[in-house]
């Protein structure tokens, strides 16, 4: 029993160690016993006990690839955060516009009192939400739209407004009676802050003026007296006609003849 088991021990190891694709055939004994090895065959025979053992062809090992893929590190939330909405509130404005003349826009927020205004030229991109508008108000002047304006901007909205200041007149009427003389006439001079000496208009007739205050008077002229004697200071408000009449007259003087008892 020991022989055979060394036998069988013995044939394994020349599996190991031999090729048994070889064109090589090997014959060996061992204590009366035969051993060979034929590539014919393919097989391994072991006298007295034939042993016959088939190879099997190799499994190759899985291929590698060069470089392993890269692992993905992008991460994908569950949840979005929102992108802030924007809109564009468009304001302009046409014909001459006045010192101080501008579109205001002022958000809505809950419980301020009073409304914060904000210049707005042109386009701008905004939040989604709701605004008030308005042309600022400037003295002498009327502005087209006259009121405040609620408007609400969504998002990739454009809201478009277009406005004008048409300037605020009266009118001047001023006249003379009785005979004028040379020289005599009314004038007026616009009231300007800081503006010494006033600068004198002559103003014949009626006048539509812009909105404002005025100072009119006569003209001196020499060897007369006028009425009314002294300047006056008026405002002229809007659609609003002042007038005034006034008139010259002569100076008059006395001869003293002497030499006559």
């Amino acid at each position: 029993m020991k022989n055979y088991i060394f036998i069988f021990s013995f044939t394994l190891l020349l599996c190991i160690f031999f090729d048994l694709n070889s064109a090589t055939s090997i014959h060996a004994s061992s204590v009366g016993t035969d051993f060979e090895h034929t590539a014919d065959s393919q097989s391994i025979s072991v006298s007295p006990y034939p042993l016959t053992l088939t190879p099997q062809t190799p499994t190759p090992f899985p291929t590698l690839a060069s470089s392993p893929a890269p692992i993905s590190t992008s991460f994908v939330s569950a949840y979005s955060v929102p992108s802030t909405s924007l809109g564009t509130l468009s304001l302009s404005l046409t014909g001459t516009v006045p010192t101080g003349g501008r579109w205001e826009r002022s958000s809505l927020v809950s419980g301020s009192t009073p409304l914060t205004w904000t210049s707005h030229v042109g386009s701008s991109t905004l939040p989604t939400g709701t605004y008030r508008i308005r042309l600022r108000p400037v003295t002498g002047y009327t502005h087209t739209p006259a009121l405040e304006e609620q408007i609400t901007l969504s998002s990739a909205q454009t809201v478009t407004r277009t406005g004008f200041y048409i300037r605020q007149s009266g009118t001047l009427t001023l006249s003379l009676t009785r005979i004028v003389p040379t020289g005599g006439r009314w004038e007026r001079s616009s009231i300007v802050s800081g503006s010494t000496p006033l600068t004198w208009t002559s103003h014949v007739g009626s006048s539509t003026l812009p909105t404002g205050t005025y100072r009119i008077r006569l003209r001196p002229v020499t060897g007369y007296t006028h009425t009314p004697a002294l300047e006056e200071q008026i405002t002229l408000s809007s659609a609003q006609t002042v007038t005034r009449t006034g008139f010259y007259i002569r100076r008059k003087g006395s001869i003293i003849i002497s030499g006559l008892n």
